[in-house]
């Protein structure tokens, strides 16, 4: 597709704050993320690939497992694999993995609008515009959420499927997101939600593999990242929202990318410190 440089409004709020998506072309059919900024309190807080923080034009560092506080506006926790910016007024906590990842939650009581949905658990209503009208087709939704200021952003043409043989994709995705660690872990989480009658929608590892399958096709990684490998961490990170935690260690059997080697992928994707400084305190 080609969204180059357009910006999407992911959750805006009822007038008192904004968040907006960068998306820009990557692979050869899909549009990635690319920064979040934040407008609240009357100033912008911008999140770039590479952990990059920026706050009124000044880079705040994060230190991996020490929760910081820049100010009494939020504070930032980094735990070696995403960022985690908690707002305080409103309560709005932002995750972002430094590369194309983000997780915006928010109080049930805020009412929004933007690709995210509109927060009153009613699905059936989520793909409405701005003028309140409720589209069939997520793809157009998805385009008219466009903020376009340049002109340069095409409509993206539909692909759903591939003509292409996808065996060899299925086959790398299942070797992460099917392994036994991975697979394990969804099964409890099956009997979980069976018991309370609710789960995540993305709590099974093999609910990825559709999105899996479409980034391989698409050609979605970056550098040694794999689009497996990637699809892998980010079920990681849903779970760990769910309160369990896949141990350091499962990217071994899976031939994924260690933390310190997601790390320096991460980091250069980022714009460079001055004096070669890093956008976090390594231990």
């Amino acid at each position: 597709s080609s969204g180059i440089n357009a910006e999407w409004p992911l959750r805006p709020g009822e007038g008192s704050w904004f968040i907006y998506g960068r998306f820009i072309k990557c692979g050869s059919d899909g549009t990635c993320l690319d920064s979040i900024v934040v407008y609240v309190g009357g100033y912008p807080l911008e999140l770039l690939r590479g952990w990059v923080i920026n706050q009124n034009g000044k880079k705040l560092p994060i230190k991996e497992g020490e929760k910081l506080y820049p100010d009494d506006t939020l504070s930032l926790y980094y735990d070696g694999y995403e960022v985690f910016v908690e707002l305080h007024n409103p309560q709005i906590q932002i995750t972002w993995d430094g590369l194309m990842n983000v997780k915006i939650e928010i109080a049930s009581r805020q009412s929004t609008l933007g690709l995210c949905g509109n927060n009153n658990d009613d699905p059936k209503d989520d793909f409405m515009t701005w003028y309140g009208n409720v589209l069939g087709d997520k793809d157009e939704f998805g385009h008219r959420q466009a903020i376009d200021r340049s002109g340069i952003c095409k409509k993206p043409p539909k692909r759903t499927s591939f003509n292409e043989d996808t065996t060899a994709a299925t086959a790398h995705c299942e070797q992460v997101l099917m392994s036994g660690l991975f697979r394990y872990t969804s099964e409890y989480l099956e009997q979980q939600a069976a018991r309370r009658g609710s789960a995540h929608e993305l709590y099974r590892s093999d609910k990825l593999m559709e999105m899996c399958v479409y980034d391989y096709m698409s050609q979605m990684g970056i550098d040694a990242l794999t689009p497996e490998c990637y699809a892998g961490y980010n079920y990681v990170s849903i779970i760990k929202r769910l309160g369990i935690c896949i141990p350091e260690g499962w990217q071994s059997p899976t031939s994924c990318l260690s933390k310190r080697e997601l790390q320096d992928i991460t980091i250069s994707q980022g714009c460079p410190w001055e004096d070669g400084q890093l956008p976090f305190i390594r231990d």
